[in-house]
């Protein structure tokens, strides 16, 4: 499975568990609550509203345990860690208040509005902020460590990964600095606008973007993960990459807005052939399964690209050849698909607990599934239980969950963390029908991490 996130955002969870369907509680703010996704620590659940608020809440009941008034909008998701909840405001700083009273431990002054949702490693605390810095700072004290000033705003998370901090300016590059010091370790900077999502496989990072203003000189590039330094890149004239790309057999499939389906060689770039249906893909990111390449589009169908079954179903797809291709449209109304839309998973010793969203995006009825939690020190996509580097946490089963329907967890889930896994530090993934019995319109969207990195001694 290849995990697309997005994150964007960030993405930011944890067991689906068969909540009832009668509305448990309300709570009521002063303004929206949009952009800042809720933790759960100990049965509070914290949250930021337009309202200038941070709020704590019991998990149980909604009522308000306290609240923390701050100097403008709280777009930031919070974080917590040993206690503490961090979190940023419109107002500039990065607030550190109590998780039990909501009493002020620190703050720190940006710039401009944090909208960056904070990431903790190794006691640091890093987030982004408009004023175009990214900022490590003591997770206790509050005292700066370092910053690092990019070309443009830094509304992304952090992501804290073997030492390296990976982060995204709007309108402007990738960067890979080293979390202890700020140095930069390399930057990419596309000619494009915009940057979408990516998807990694074997040391490579492949990136689409899109050229808003002109509408040419739209790319997907391949990278190297540890340099930064561009392998190949794959032009195309008219319409940007906003679907993830997908990776089988050596081949790279990604869909334009331009309606172009493109098979690219994953080594070298080369155009092995494309494929035009009806309509723009846009966020329709295709899916590959037992030899067949699935599409969505604009025009309403989901499009199967594929060749006979008397064919070899590990060979390549090769729809240039007329006389060995079959494809075939069909209404997108007929699958479920199932995708983590929330996820905040946090450590409290020898125990990992948290809470997740799942939503069926697709336009069928989900049947029973089953949800595994595991601890990995590599984000992997093509997961294999029992392989060194992944460990199991446990795993709940969900009752179905029909189209376009979400569902939050209502109760904090617990997993104590297993005496077989090696001291270090690790990710929480969550992956959604790992057993595959579920048919999706997109099955490569079911795993999902969390990276406020477990630390395991």
């Amino acid at each position: 499975m290849v995990w697309c996130f997005l994150v964007v955002s960030t993405l930011s969870c944890m067991p689906l568990m068969q909540a009832p369907e009668l509305k448990k509680w309300t709570f009521k703010t002063g303004d929206a609550v949009e952009y800042s996704s809720p933790a759960v620590s100990n049965g509070v659940v914290f949250f930021g509203s337009w309202d200038s608020i941070l709020y704590a809440l019991d998990a149980s009941t909604g009522n308000k345990i306290w609240s923390f008034k701050t100097g403008d909008s709280v777009y930031s998701s919070p974080a917590i860690f040993n206690g503490i909840v961090y979190f940023g405001s419109e107002d500039g700083n990065v607030y550190a208040v109590d998780a039990t009273t909501g009493n002020e431990i620190w703050k720190f002054k940006t710039g401009d509005g944090v909208k960056s949702s904070p990431a903790i490693f190794n006691g640091i605390v890093y987030f982004g902020s408009e004023d175009g810095n990214v900022y490590a700072v003591d997770a206790t004290t509050g005292i700066e460590i370092w910053k690092f000033k990019t070309g443009d705003s830094v509304y992304s998370t952090p992501a804290v990964f073997n030492g390296v901090v990976f982060v995204v300016s709007r309108c402007d590059n990738l960067y890979a600095l080293d979390a202890s010091t700020g140095s930069k370790i390399w930057m990419f900077k596309p000619s494009e606008d915009i940057l979408y999502s990516v998807a990694v496989s074997n040391g490579v990072v492949y990136l689409g973007t899109s050229n808003f203003w002109s509408g040419q000189h739209n790319y997907v590039y391949a990278l190297d993960a540890s340099t930064g330094n561009k392998i190949w890149a794959f032009q195309a004239i008219e319409g940007g990459f906003e679907s993830d790309p997908v990776i089988s057999n050596g081949i790279l499939y990604v869909g334009s807005i331009s309606g172009i389906v493109y098979a690219l060689d994953a080594d070298t770039g080369n155009k092995k052939w494309e494929f035009q249906p009806g309509g723009q893909i846009c966020s329709s990111d295709p899916a590959i399964s037992n030899g067949v390449l699935y599409v969505g589009s604009t025009d309403g169908y989901l499009y199967a690209i594929g060749r006979p079954a008397s064919q070899n179903p590990n060979s390549q797809l090769t729809p240039s050849t007329s006389d060995t291709i079959q494809t075939s449209t069909a209404p997108v109304n007929l699958l479920p698909d199932l995708t983590i839309t929330k996820i905040s998973m946090k450590q409290m010793k020898d125990v990992i607990a948290g809470t997740l969203t799942i939503e069926n995006k697709g336009t069928g009825d989900a049947g029973k599934f089953t949800i595994t939690y595991f601890l990995t020190d590599t984000l992997k996509n093509d997961l294999i239980f029992g392989n060194n580097g992944i460990y199991v946490l446990g795993e709940d089963s969900a009752n179905g969950l029909a189209a376009g329907d979400q569902r939050d967890s209502k109760d904090t889930k617990m997993f104590t963390i297993p005496g077989n896994v090696p001291p270090g530090s690790y990710a929480v993934g969550v992956f959604i029908d790992s057993k595959n019995v579920v048919e999706e319109s997109d099955e490569e969207n079911n795993v999902v991490y969390d990276i406020n990195w477990v630390q395991v001694s």
